[in-house]
């Protein structure tokens, strides 16, 4: 079982931003003297729900204060970009970090940010395959390449720095929908899933599904990791665990439900089959209980029941690598590092790591609860 910490570094209550990117990057320091094996970063714009508009610019100041920790973006929301900037900026975090880099590729899923952006959602696929397609080449090129694209053109293109990690950053797919699990197996990538307000059985369920359609592909199942996103507090005591993360908890929900406008006339035209699952997911939190997040969706609790909930996930669905968002929304900044020491002390040691053979992944479609 590997661990990862995720953050969403989310501004608002009372906080300034340099104090909110401070904080975060004083827990990337935390994580990695912990013994965490990651830390991955969202990327949002136009609101203060993820105040990181370009996660390898985060990855890159990470870099320089890090040594052994790997640095994940979760995700660059990949159709917003020109892909020369992703390959070059991708490759300067890989150089930079020393080949630490895991390079998460998402279409997103808010329409305000297509909006402002002046950009079509219904088209966002398309670009998202064109953007992987001209990544790979970028980064495996050995001579200066032109690029044809339907959204993309460019001449005697030469991405530099070269990428450390060959053939490039290991690249990853955060799975929502059924039919992401089954298109990730088909092309052998590697996925990443946030399954708040999801049963561990539809969890299997998709897991299996992605293993099966590995398997008719040719690939090998026991050769890819089966990670999922959660929110994680570990508290010094049963209420103290219940009590200390109730606000922010119910904070962040609050705050995700509003992303979305309520009204649309065509989901199709605005993200699609990823856009009805965060539409789902916010008809949910309009009587969404603490009660039932506490014994449902989120990892909180003392070290032995967080340990517990752990082990549930890791026998029934297969989970192998989990990536803990330990400092929700509104959270305390003591309050999450104590968390985080409690949880690398009494949660991570009933857990060996057991290295696991890396294949190649991406990630299409951002998770909607608090991976994204």
């Amino acid at each position: 079982m590997k661990f990862g910490v995720m953050q969403l570094v989310s501004g608002g209550y009372g906080r300034t931003e340099a104090e909110v990117y401070r904080n975060n990057l004083e827990l990337v320091q935390l994580a990695e003297e912990l013994g965490f094996h990651s830390v991955w970063v969202a990327e949002h714009h136009f609101t203060d729900y993820g105040l990181v508009p370009n996660t390898l610019q985060y990855l890159a100041a990470a870099a320089a204060l890090t040594e052994r920790i790997r640095l994940g973006a979760a995700v660059v929301v990949t159709p917003l970009h020109n892909p020369i900037r992703i390959a070059e900026e991708a490759a300067f975090v890989d150089v930079l970090s020393g080949g630490r880099l895991d390079l998460g590729l998402g279409r997103g899923y808010q329409p305000r940010e297509y909006a402002a952006f002046g950009m079509s959602m219904d088209e966002s696929r398309e670009r998202f395959n064109e953007s992987v397609e001209f990544l790979r080449k970028a980064f495996t090129a050995t001579e200066p390449f032109d690029w044809e694209g339907e959204f993309y053109k460019g001449r005697e293109i030469a991405v530099l720095p070269s990428v450390v990690q060959k053939p490039y950053p290991p690249l990853w797919l955060a799975c929502v929908s059924a039919s992401t699990f089954e298109m990730a197996g088909e092309n052998g990538w590697q996925i990443m899933t946030s399954p708040n307000f999801t049963p561990v059985k539809i969890v299997a369920e998709n897991f299996e599904r992605y293993k099966a359609a590995l398997v008719a592909a040719g690939f090998d199942p026991a050769a890819f990791q089966y990670p999922v996103m959660q929110q994680v507090y570990v508290g010094a005591d049963p209420d103290r665990a219940y009590e200390e993360p109730q606000e922010a908890c119910m904070n962040f929900f609050q705050k995700l439900s509003g992303l979305l406008p309520k009204e649309i006339k065509d989901p199709q035209q605005s993200g699609g089959e990823s856009y009805e699952q965060f539409r789902r997911t916010q008809r949910k939190m309009t009587d969404l209980r603490y009660d039932y997040l506490y014994e449902n969706a989120v990892l909180f609790g003392t070290g032995e029941r967080v340990v517990e909930r752990i082990r549930h996930l890791q026998e029934y669905a297969g989970v192998d690598y989990l990536i803990g968002w330990f400092n929700l929304g509104s959270l305390d900044h003591e309050l999450a590092k104590e968390s985080m020491r409690r949880f690398a002390d009494e949660v991570m040691p009933e857990f060996p790591d057991e290295e696991v053979p890396g294949e190649e992944v991406v990630v299409e479609d951002v998770a909607v609860a608090a991976s994204s």
